[in-house]
């Protein structure tokens, strides 16, 4: 039968349950489905030609924690791709580092302006001065760029069409409401705090390999390198 959508998962992880989270993610965003779907999910060990598990997903209760029903879990400004692009980055610094070395990072996505007007920077901008084409994240060219550039601190400051219009600056975001799990630093509180109060979505790179969303202040989790291939 002739699927209805194809969805690539453009990532280094190997974790069932974290292709399975993006899938869904993706899903979401593209608008093949909502989140008042079930969606069932069949997957096996690649190569193996079988099929071993089945998971059925309530959308609405995979994501609960992150966006509720009546929002939308994709600000207005930003396309489906450039998320996806920064996600598959995202995973892949958590996967494999840079050089051998794991290294964090923190990408904001959408509403670039009023989150500028909450940066301050921490170095030059190393994007200043190229061409909206150079220095779009969708430019295959700008990967290495980016995970050069996830050494300096400070975030990425990303326009919702993918342009890069900064890095290495400091989120000034008032975080007194913010709570957020044991073992979470400043990264994640950051990008909570940015989220809160501006129309803006998040991705954060914890050195320890975990990938996590934010969203309106809320979180969740896209990958953790200790999953492994559990499943």
């Amino acid at each position: 039968h002739r699927a209805d959508a194809a969805l690539a998962v453009r990532a280094l992880s190997k974790a069932r349950l974290s292709q399975l989270r993006a899938a869904i993610l993706l899903g979401l965003t593209r608008g093949i489905f909502g989140f008042e779907e079930r969606v069932c999910c069949i997957g096996g060990i690649p190569g193996s030609g079988q099929l071993d598990t089945v998971l059925v997903v309530e959308v609405d209760e995979e994501f609960e924690s992150v966006i509720a029903r009546d929002e939308e879990l994709l600000p207005p400004d930003v396309s489906p791709a450039a998320l996806e692009r920064l996600i598959a980055l995202a995973t892949e610094l958590a996967s494999t580092g840079r050089e051998g070395r794991a290294i964090g990072a923190l990408f904001v996505l959408g509403d670039h302006e009023a989150v500028k007007k909450r940066t301050k920077p921490l170095i030059l901008n190393p994007f200043r001065g190229y061409d909206e084409e150079d220095r779009n994240v969708l430019n295959p060219f700008m990967d290495e760029t980016i995970k050069e550039l996830a050494h300096i601190d400070g975030a990425f400051v990303v326009r919702g069409d993918g342009v890069a219009e900064s890095a290495g600056s400091l989120l000034q975001a008032r975080a007194d409401d913010i709570e957020l799990p044991g073992g979470l630093g400043t990264r994640h509180t950051a990008a909570a705090a940015i989220t809160n109060v501006t129309d803006s979505i998040a991705i954060a790179v914890s050195s320890s390999g975990q990938v996590t969303l934010f969203r309106k202040g809320r979180m969740f989790t896209l990958f953790d390198k200790s999953e492994g291939r559990s499943l």
